[in-house]
This record gives C-alpha cells, sequence and structure tokens, in this order.
C-alpha cells in the first residue's frame, strides 16, 4: 500500500475517533468540515458563524481549536493568509530573504480547507447515515424512532417524551425496559445520530432530521 494511502487511512481514523469521542461537539466538528469544503475559510469567519451555531454550546471549545483538532487529525488542511485574506507563500518569502519576523508581521491570519480524509469522515457520520445504522441495529422500532423525531419538531422535554411514548405510541414500562424504548436511550441514540439536539432546555430536532423526516413523509 502507497504511503499517501496509508496517510488517509490513518486520518480517516484518527477523525473518526475524534468525533466519536467528542458528542457533545460532534455537529459543530462536522459543520466545520461542511463549511470548509471545496474552498479556503479564513479563521475569523469561522468563529463568527460556529458561535451563532444553535449547536454550540459551553461544552464546545472555542472555534480555534475545534478547527485545531481537526488539522491534527488530518481532516483540515490549513495556510497562513495576510490582512487581505491571500495565502502567505513562506518558501518563496524566505527565497527573496525575508526574515522569520518579517513573515510573522506578514502573517494575519489562518484558512482552513476540508482534506479528503475530512470529506469521508463527514459523509460517514452524516446523520442520515447513523440513523440508519441505529435503525439496522432496532428495525423493530423504526416507526417509533421516526414517531419521536416527528414529534421533538416542535422541542419538548424529557419528561413529555416519556409521557408522549407511553401515551400515544403505546410503548409501557415492559417495553421500555428494552433498553431502545427508555426516553433517556432513545434520546442519547437519537442525539449521537445527529437528528435531535438539545436547545433552550428542551430537546428539538434538528434541521437534518427534519429533512430526513421528509423523506420518510412524516
Amino acid at each position: 500500500m502507497a504511503k499517501a494511502e496509508i496517510d488517509l487511512l490513518d486520518s480517516i481514523s484518527a477523525g473518526a475517533k475524534l468525533l466519536k469521542t467528542n458528542p457533545t461537539c460532534r455537529e459543530i466538528l462536522r459543520w466545520t468540515l461542511g463549511r470548509c469544503e471545496g474552498s479556503w475559510v479564513e479563521l475569523s469567519t469561522l468563529e463568527a458563524e460556529i458561535v451563532e451555531l444553535p449547536e454550540y454550546n459551553e461544552a464546545c471549545p472555542e472555534p480555534f481549536f475545534v478547527m485545531q483538532w481537526l488539522v491534527d487529525a488530518g481532516c483540515l488542511e490549513s495556510i497562513d493568509v495576510d490582512e487581505s485574506g491571500s495565502p502567505v507563500d513562506r518558501a518563496a518569502m524566505i527565497e527573496s530573504g525575508a526574515t522569520d519576523d518579517d513573515i510573522d508581521d506578514v502573517i494575519a491570519s489562518y484558512a482552513y480547507r476540508t482534506t479528503e480524509a475530512g470529506s469521508a469522515i463527514d459523509a460517514s457520520f452524516a446523520p442520515s447515515a447513523r440513523l440508519a445504522a441505529l435503525v439496522s441495529e432496532h428495525p423493530e422500532a423504526r416507526e417509533a424512532i421516526l414517531e419521536v423525531i416527528a414529534f421533538l419538531t416542535s422541542g419538548h422535554t424529557l419528561g413529555e417524551i416519556a409521557v408522549y411514548m407511553k401515551d400515544f405510541l403505546g410503548i409501557d414500562q415492559t417495553d421500555m425496559a428494552k433498553g431502545w424504548a427508555n426516553p433517556i436511550s432513545i434520546v442519547n441514540k437519537l442525539s449521537d445520530a445527529g437528528v435531535i439536539t438539545f436547545v433552550n432546555h428542551v430537546w428539538e430536532t434538528t434541521d437534518e432530521g427534519r429533512r430526513l423526516l421528509q423523506e420518510e413523509g412524516k
């Protein structure tokens, strides 16, 4: 296997580990990969946009560190840019006689772009893929899962979800004891799948969750 292929697989593995071990900011990591797909995006632009996302919360690090995590995993590549946002060619500047201090004076920020590994990770962690995996694991729960996602388009507390599951879906305590049907369990699974999120003290269906519901005719 060529070194480039090995490096790609290593980056995909590192990216998967990053998203799996950081569920509270997984959607921010995925959003960043999608935002930087195909073009360079400057740091301040990303910072301003990330903090406005409903999924961004106190459990997430500052946006700069989100980018750095992805760079370290090989899912983003970064370049130095000047005040105009143009790339700074360090090698060319050194060749022309510039010192390290001269280069530092020119560099104003950084810009980021998603790598091949980052694109692969973004696709594999897409809510559609994760929800499909969840339904495949619990095929008997498919309709109940979709109904809960639909119920949460208006946003509800965990207690309200429990009542809905019992009174409207007819899931009794015996069913809930099976695991997937426990309100806490199903909320955690749907949150991990990226189809619901916790916003303003309630659980609410994400935009991607709503799109999946439309595809299902819900």
